[in-house]
């Protein structure tokens, strides 16, 4: 996580009193129990909690994805090689007009993904 996005109000009241006199940040913290939602202290924690956890989600997402992509790469690699003939999907290669897999598809994707960039 890079950034999180914080009430501007609540930083400000922290840095103030952070920077101010010692009874300023203790004051703060001290009334959060009695006002916790006006509090600049619960407002930022609960701003970096939020952001963690979307953060987290996002990153479960991502790795799912790559697992679904990872699993459907296994099961185009591992199709027979003959399923041309039986109709369905398969992985070809042009010009040659081949029907690939296993090695052969994994050194095919690997020549193809270093000539992209």
């Amino acid at each position: 996580m890079n950034k999180v996005t914080v009430d501007a109000e609540a930083l400000r009241k922290i840095l103030s009193a952070l920077n101010g006199p010692d009874h300023l940040i203790r004051e703060i913290q001290v009334t959060s129990d009695f006002n916790g939602q006006n509090c600049p202290i619960t407002t930022l924690t609960k701003q970096w909690n939020d952001a963690n956890l979307a953060a987290a989600v996002h990153e479960q997402e991502t790795r799912r994805g790559c697992s679904d992509d990872a699993a459907r790469y296994r099961w185009l690699r591992d199709r027979d090689i003959n399923q041309i003939e039986l109709r369905g999907l398969f992985v070809g290669q042009t010009p040659e007009n081949i029907v690939i897999n296993g090695i052969d598809l994994d050194k095919a994707v690997d020549v193809a993904m270093s000539t992209d960039n």
